[in-house]
Parts: structure tokens; sequence; C-alpha cells
């Protein structure tokens, strides 16, 4: 009468220290930036590389834009950084020395 009840409980028995050992042992996630910024961030300061770290800091070289991007604390040869772009982002220097812009126009003729 009895003997199946008791497997029934040594078998409830086993699932729930299974249940109680897993979730006790359990590891425990740290995301960590596994990337670091470089000078990709001087063209594309969003990408996930351009991050800073854990404390908010970024490395030697490097200082945060508005948005908390790291970009480097200066461009390459050849790139300079637009007055007012508060996001650090580097642009081609045209050939008269001021950085080149791309402007699209779009003309209505109204008759």
């Amino acid at each position: 009468m009895f003997g199946h009840a008791k497997e029934k409980i040594s078998v409830l028995y086993s699932i729930v220290l299974l249940l109680v050992f897993s979730v006790s042992v359990a590891p425990t996630a740290v995301i960590v930036n596994a990337q670091v910024p470089d000078k990709d961030c001087a063209f594309t300061p969003t990408l996930v590389k351009c991050k800073p770290d854990q404390k908010g800091k970024c490395p030697s070289g490097f200082s945060l834009n508005v948005n908390s991007e790291c970009i480097p604390n200066k461009c390459p040869k050849g790139f300079v950084r637009h007055d007012n772009d508060e996001t650090g982002k580097c642009f081609a220097i045209g050939k008269s020395g001021t950085a080149t812009f791309k402007v699209k126009l779009n003309f209505i003729y109204i008759k």
C-alpha cells in the first residue's frame, strides 16, 4: 500500500534536491565590455567598443563626448572635428582646409 507512495516521495525528493542544488550553485553573470575604444571611435563613436569601462572611464588618449562615448583626443591626420558637433566625430578635411560637407538641395519650382 505504501510502496508506491514511497517511490513517489523518493522521486519528488530527488527533483527538489536537484532544483535546490542547481539554483544554489548557479553562476553569476557579470557583463564586461571585452572590446576597448580604438581609432574607429573617431568616426563612429556609437560603436559598442566606444563605451567607457564600468567606472565610466575612457582609456588613455580618449575622452568622453556628450553621449558618454569614448572618442580619441585627436583626429587622425587629414581629419578634423566640426565646431558645435558635440559627438566628437572626425570628418575629412577639404582642399580649402575646412571640413568637407555633402549637401543635397531639393528645389521646388512654383509657377
